[in-house]
């Protein structure tokens, strides 16, 4: 579960919002006829969102790893999941908020 929840933030979500924000930084400067005052918040968006993702990525599929192998033991309850998993989803959560702080320094910056 948390494996095919990575997959899917990873193809969706980091490219479709890859393109979008590069699309932006891209044509607003020359749709206004301006520079952007603050580069170094482009650059600090573009690494937290990767860190971000990075962190995401790592920790989704290691706890999708350890889901997985817990599900083909029949001797185990599905109950028996959450605490395998529960300390890969803090990472989950640290890398959305990663993520979440760089969607905020482009919306400041736009």
């Amino acid at each position: 579960m948390d494996l095919s929840v990575a997959y899917a933030h990873l193809g969706m979500y980091s490219f479709v919002t890859g393109v979008f924000f590069g699309g932006v930084y891209f044509a607003l400067p020359l749709i206004l006829n301006t520079a952007w005052p603050r580069l170094a918040l482009i650059a600090w968006h573009y690494w937290l969102v990767v860190a971000g993702f990075a962190v995401y990525m790592i920790t989704l599929g290691i706890g999708g790893v350890m889901q997985g192998l817990v599900i083909l033991d029949p001797a185990r309850g599905f109950l028996e999941l959450v605490p395998v998993t529960i300390t890969w989803r803090h990472g989950r959560y640290i890398g959305g908020a990663m993520v979440t702080l760089g969607a905020l320094g482009f919306a400041l910056h736009v």
